[in-house]
Parts: C-alpha cells; structure tokens; sequence
C-alpha cells in the first residue's frame, strides 16, 4: 500500500481512468511508446501488441530510442504513449517518429504530465500544457481529436501533499504511521476537486489524435 501506488494514487487513477475511457480508439497493430512494465495492456484488444522502451529493466519487446524507431513507415494502426514524452530530449523528432509509422488515419493515444515531481533524474525534460502539446502534434501531422485534463485543483493538491510528505523523511516506520492521514487527506481531495469547474490546474492531460491525412 506504501508503495508507488500509495503515494501516487490521485495520479495513477487518473491515468487509468483516461486510458480505459479512451482504449477504444487502439486497434489493430498497436505499438506501446515507453511501455515500462505494460501496466496498461489488459485495457486493450488489438491484433498485435508491441512494446517498445529504452530501458532494460522494462518489459519491452524490443529496445529502442524513441527518436529512432526500428519500424518501416505506414506499419502501426496505433499507437499508446503514456506519461513518456516528458523524458525524451527531442519530443518533435519522436512525434514525426510516430507519424511515420502510423497507417493512414492511425491514433495516437497519449498522456502527459503538467503539474509533477521531478523523476527518472536526470532525463526529465518537459511539462506540458494542452496548447503546447496540440501545437506539437499538429505540427508533426496531427488532427486532435479529444484533449482532457486529468483533474483539477483538488487533485493536484492532494497528490502534491503526498508527495511532499513522502519525500519529508526516509524512515519506513513514519510513512507507516502517517500513510492513513495521506490517504484521507487525498480522498478529501479528490471530493473538493469536484468544486473546480475550470480545470486550469491539473495534473496532465489525455489526448487522442490521428494522423492527419487532408480528409
């Protein structure tokens, strides 16, 4: 309970939530951009799922830099991206990676963070408002199709006490005793986000997208 998804949990549910509401759009040949462990594959029922990711300790089908990737053009129905295009030092080189790849009208289903902790250090680079990463899509071929935030005020208040009370000390047995106050506290949270109706602090957003062919 202690672990990443205890600390995490606001964030993680939120990703899960906007993967499960959006899987719909991956179909068919289906690549996984920076699939880490593949937390999401369950959500999907796809021809061929690949999984793709730079580090060795993920459970990748094949290893790669997303700014190179090993597929000829026109190959991919879809593609998932989630929570990745912060750690990469080029994002406009790996999105027209990603358009290369797609089929005609292929999808992108991806994730990204606004508000978050510095992690994966040093390779974290980027933060993301919905202006800037629809800009970088349509700019690479895109045509958006949804973009959500993923929470409001509330949510990000409640994740960043977390985060800040888990980084206020490394001894187990205080995380232990003042876990339950967090989990409370970030369930309050997530009650109170429901009073923030403009959602202009959140914690990322989810977009879908596809390739945009001049239809």
């Amino acid at each position: 309970m202690l672990g990443k998804l205890g600390w995490s949990l606001i964030e993680r549910t939120t990703l899960t939530y906007a993967v499960r509401k959006y899987n719909s759009y991956c179909n068919g040949m289906y690549l996984d951009l920076g699939c880490g462990n593949k937390e999401y594959m369950e959500f999907f029922k796809v021809n061929n799922y690949i999984g793709v990711d730079v580090s060795k300790d993920s459970k990748a089908d094949i290893l790669c830099d997303a700014h190179f990737l090993p597929f000829k053009n026109e190959c991919f129905d879809s593609v998932l991206c989630t929570q990745m295009l912060e750690h990469v030092q080029n994002p406009n080189k790996v999105c027209s990676e990603v358009v290369r790849i797609l089929k005609p009208q292929g999808t992108i289903l991806l994730t990204v963070p606004m508000i978050w902790e510095l992690h994966e250090e040093p390779n974290d680079y980027y933060r993301y408002t919905k202006y800037g990463i629809s800009f970088l899509l349509k700019k690479n071929g895109f045509k958006i199709l949804h973009v959500e935030s993923r929470g409001g005020g509330g949510k990000v208040i409640g994740q960043m006490i977390s985060l800040f009370i888990k980084g206020v000390t490394d001894k187990p047995l205080f995380k232990y005793l003042i876990f339950p106050f967090v989990f409370l506290c970030q369930m309050l949270f997530v009650l109170l986000d429901k009073l923030d109706k403009t959602q202009k602090l959140t914690l990322g957003y989810v977009i879908v997208a596809k390739k945009d062919c001049g239809d």
